[in-house]
């Protein structure tokens, strides 16, 4: 899980100070600053699978991973997702911070996976436009999907490589299996 740097409060201007000089991904919750190491192999694969299969989406929204912040809870809350798909934010001038996503998603790793499950889940669901969530897990298949039905959220979990997950509101489907293209697990005996 990551850690807060302090348990000081900073300001947004504060924080985007510190994270354009830091070397670490940091997100911002409510006054903390969270750091984050870098990611390994598997965590890439599946990351960059997921936006090639992403691709084909309309030309209206954009796909960006990793190093674009996004803006979740008004001014209180940014964080940089693994995927995130959003209306056409570069072409209206937003360069740095994501303010429409449509779609984010998060592979999880040891050090993530509470806040991504509890806190980031929390606050993914307030946003207005975020209307998919996506968990997917690194050490299996395993893959949870959070929809919303206006004012409700269905739960969706993919545990099958065969599985396909539909995003109707994007147009697109994924196929499971080519989201753990190339990733290997290590086998127990």
């Amino acid at each position: 899980m990551a850690i807060p740097k302090t348990a000081q409060k900073y300001t947004f201007e504060e924080y985007l100070e510190i994270d354009e000089k830091s070397e670490l991904r940091n997100e911002y919750c409510y006054g903390k600053i969270y750091g984050f190491k870098g990611c390994n192999a598997n965590h890439n694969r599946i990351n960059l699978n997921l936006v090639m299969s992403l691709d084909n989406l309309h030309p209206k929204y954009e796909t960006f991973c990793i190093e674009i912040l996004t803006k979740i809870v008004s001014e209180n809350v940014y964080y940089y997702p693994d995927v995130v798909v959003c209306f056409d934010e570069v072409r209206l001038g937003n360069e740095k911070i994501v303010h429409f996503p449509m779609l984010v998603a998060e592979i999880l790793s040891e050090e993530s996976s509470y806040r991504d499950c509890h806190e980031k889940l929390k606050n993914y669901l307030q946003n207005e436009f975020i209307q998919y969530y996506m968990v997917v897990s690194q050490t299996q298949v395993g893959i949870i999907l959070y929809e919303k039905i206006g004012a409700t959220c269905q739960v969706s979990i993919f545990s099958k490589i065969t599985d396909i997950i539909t995003l109707d509101k994007l147009a697109i489907s994924i196929a499971v299996k080519d989201l753990y293209e190339d990733v290997f697990w290590e086998v127990n005996d």
